[in-house]
């Protein structure tokens, strides 16, 4: 059946073309160990989708019985891939959660520090606004509370009260 081969093909080229990236993936951060996996892993592959090939032939050409004879050892050569990349998942998994975890310490660093800073110019701030109100009231001569209340009589009309004490902070 040619259909089914074609199919295959399909499949074993985009697998090795993943394989490919990945290579180039590890080649660029220099993970020497992963592209011996890596290698590994298109060994079997290869093992696999060859075996394979040929008890298809054997089916097709030979029969049933033929087919069958190689069966075992193609089951096993998908076992043995399947491990393997398995394997190689759970390597990438472990390394992701790596990451995330890296990433997410640094982003929790980053906004303790932005909190932090925050406090401290709300601080700041606070300080800054105190200062303002008593060098203004040291040079109004009174507090602001006092004088608002004597402009308040003045502009109401009541002169009855000399406001010039307050004016010059004595009462």
């Amino acid at each position: 059946e040619t259909g089914g081969l074609k199919e295959a093909e399909e499949s074993a080229g985009q697998f090795r073309k993943s394989l490919e990236a990945t290579k180039q993936i590890q080649l660029k951060r220099g993970d020497n160990k992963a592209l011996a996996e890596l290698a590994e892993l298109e060994k079997s592959f290869t093992a696999m989708y060859d075996l394979g090939k040929r008890m298809a032939q054997a089916y097709a050409t030979k029969g049933r019985e033929a087919g069958n004879v190689l069966m075992e050892g193609f089951d096993k050569a998908t076992d043995d891939l399947s491990k393997r990349l398995e394997k190689i998942s759970a390597a990438h998994a472990a390394e992701a959660t790596t990451q995330v975890q890296s990433l997410d310490g640094k982003l929790r660093t980053g906004l303790n520090i932005q909190w932090g800073l925050l406090a401290i110019s709300a601080l700041l701030c606070a300080g800054l606004g105190l200062l303002f109100t008593r060098l203004l009231s040291r040079q109004l001569g009174a507090e602001p509370a006092d004088l608002e209340a004597a402009a308040q009589r003045i502009a109401g009309g009541d002169y009855s009260k000399d406001d010039s004490c307050v004016a010059l902070g004595t009462g």
